[in-house]
C-alpha cells in the first residue's frame, strides 16, 4: 500500500512538473526539449500512458 501511495505521487510530481515546464526568455530551446523528453520518458516508465496528442499538447 506504501509503495503504490508513493508511486502515485511520484508520478503526480513528474506531471506537475511537465504542466509548469516554461521557456523562458533567453532559454536554450534544446536544453527545455531534453528536459520536456526527460520528463515524458520519467512518466512512461512509471507506467503512465501518454498519447500523441497529449505530449503535442505540453510541448
Amino acid at each position: 500500500m506504501l509503495k503504490m501511495q508513493s508511486r502515485i505521487l511520484s508520478k503526480l510530481y513528474v506531471r506537475r512538473q511537465l504542466l509548469s515546464l516554461k521557456c523562458k526568455i533567453g532559454t536554450d530551446l534544446e536544453e527545455r526539449y531534453q528536459q520536456f523528453d526527460r520528463l515524458i520518458w520519467d512518466l512512461e516508465e512509471m507506467g503512465s500512458k501518454m498519447d500523441e496528442s497529449d505530449k503535442v499538447c505540453h510541448i
